[in-house]
């Protein structure tokens, strides 16, 4: 089973980059899951879908993730 690409639906730029990266990385399906909820969350959290995050809306959310005590 693999949690990219469920269904036809076309990946954004950023989360096919982020497939592409855990594929050449060989991650493992947990890991994987956790990325793209991640990268989900970051979405919901800017109230966009990830096809139209940017740079800066990224590192924002690094950051205050880290001053959140979060990894």
């Amino acid at each position: 089973m693999s949690y990219c690409n469920s269904g036809n639906k076309p990946h954004s730029p950023l989360r096919q980059s982020t497939v592409d990266y855990m594929t050449v990385r060989r991650l493992s399906e947990n890991t994987q899951k956790g990325y793209l909820w991640e990268l989900d969350w970051l979405a919901r959290y800017f109230g966009c879908s990830s096809s139209q995050l940017d740079a800066d809306q990224i590192q924002r959310y690094v950051l205050e993730r880290v001053d959140q005590g979060l990894r």
